[in-house]
């Protein structure tokens, strides 16, 4: 059984380019799930989809998205950090979505991005080991983007036929899964072939973000923002910048790209003990990871000294540079760099 998923994009009034993708999804060979949904970390709430006529990429998802389930009305997309367990990413967010009422009505997918160590089996595609999180392509023969996974995914379920009132789509994703979130809405056009579904992009505690014209925040200030004076590095390539962007981020002009992102539903999230500055750092209670995949390069520390601080400054970033449109910063109280903070009664409301 398969859909596919066809998606005509026209850039602005000066129209660039016409993109047109069509993707094939071929469910694996696993066994299917029942109208019941998974509520574990279980094979049988694992699959696996053909993306074009590339390379398999496996997920967890708590119904089976070849079974139609009318009662489902939104999607929640939730991607792995740098370690790479999506296992854990969809445990979590089983949890939040626990309640009998949302947990008929939500489609939980967790996709699995391999890296080139994690050395997979034939026919996955694989990326570098933080290639996945900046949309690069794939290190196999298809050469495909994470982002283009996504696309996929979006285009497959809601195209589908077996989701009918499927009205709203959430991507997010904690640590490297923000990374990835920030900077696919910044560079997808999937959103806009969909007018009747409301996208939002939940940014959490990403390690660095990509800034969208060259002010940041300046040395010794609170929050006030200008171009850095000999900042010592190339800080406005991407994935911190504009400059020398990868192919799936090419398809856009910088215009284009500014334009869709201030235009969309974009919510960050952080703890307020994601305040480790590198490792190794002073100890964080219930922090395993203390800091030791926060990003400490030149770009990278232009932003800020940690993810709270650095998360604080891209809102206020985003305020300054769109001050026309609501940026909301949600804090989780007591958080550190934990999946639990989508569990927050901060998060709550926008999840």
């Amino acid at each position: 059984m398969f859909f596919a998923g066809v998606i005509a994009l026209c850039y602005s009034k000066r129209v660039r380019l016409i993109i047109l993708i069509s993707f094939l999804f071929l469910l694996g060979s696993g066994s299917l799930v029942q109208a019941s949904s998974c509520i574990s970390v279980d094979p049988s709430c694992k699959d696996t989809i053909n993306v074009g006529s590339g390379g398999k990429v496996e997920f967890y998802r708590n119904y089976d998205i070849q079974t139609e389930e009318s009662a489902i009305t939104k999607l929640v997309i939730i991607v792995h950090g740098v370690g790479r367990n999506f296992g854990n990413a969809f445990a979590r967010m089983i949890s939040v979505y626990s309640d009998p009422t949302t947990a008929q009505t939500t489609l939980i997918v967790a996709p699995h991005f391999f890296a080139d160590i994690d050395q997979p089996e034939a026919g996955y595609l694989y990326w570098g080991v933080h290639g996945w999180a900046s949309g690069d392509d794939s290190l196999d023969r298809s050469h495909l983007s994470s982002y283009d996974v996504l696309d996929s995914l979006i285009t497959g379920i809601i195209l589908g036929g077996k989701f009918p009132n499927l009205n709203r789509v959430i991507v997010t994703g904690l640590s490297a899964g923000g990374q990835l979130t920030e900077r696919y809405a910044a560079g997808s056009a999937v959103e806009g072939s969909f007018k009747n579904v409301h996208f939002r992009y939940l940014i959490s505690s990403p390690s660095s973000y990509l800034y969208f014209d060259s002010n940041r925040r300046v040395s010794g200030t609170e929050l006030s923002f200008a171009e850095p004076v000999n900042p010592g590095c190339d800080f406005n390539t991407y994935r911190y910048g504009l400059n020398n962007r990868n192919r799936y981020m090419s398809k856009k002009s910088n215009e284009q790209i500014i334009t869709d992102f201030r235009s969309r539903d974009i919510v960050l999230m952080v703890g307020d003990q994601d305040n480790a500055t590198a490792a190794p750092s002073p100890s964080i209670l219930n922090d395993p990871k203390d800091g030791a995949d926060l990003d400490i390069s030149c770009p990278a520390e232009l932003q800020g000294s940690s993810r709270y601080e650095r998360a604080k400054i891209f809102k206020a970033y985003l305020d300054y540079t769109f001050p026309e449109k609501s940026h909301p910063l949600i804090v989780g109280v007591g958080i550190a760099h934990q999946l639990k903070l989508y569990s927050s009664p901060e998060a709550q409301p926008w999840l």
